[in-house]
């Protein structure tokens, strides 16, 4: 194709402006840290149980590192 033609490997993309520094960071439930926080909970929950503890309530937990966190 010619030059100004379609752009298949993004080049324009690449030369986009770059994030503000000032930009505020994603609230945690939509970066996916809530997901990742409750997948360390039960992780630690199954180990808990190999262990002979009483397992957490997951949601709970899940919840209280959320607050602590941020």
């Amino acid at each position: 194709t010619e030059a100004g033609g379609d752009d298949p490997a993004g080049r324009e993309a690449a030369h986009a402006d770059p994030p503000s520094g000032d930009a505020e960071p994603p609230a945690p439930e939509e970066s996916g840290v809530r997901a990742e926080v409750r997948q360390l909970v039960v992780a630690n929950n199954e180990r808990r149980a190999r262990r002979g503890q009483e397992p957490l309530d997951v949601e709970s937990e899940v919840e209280r590192r959320m607050e602590e966190w941020g």
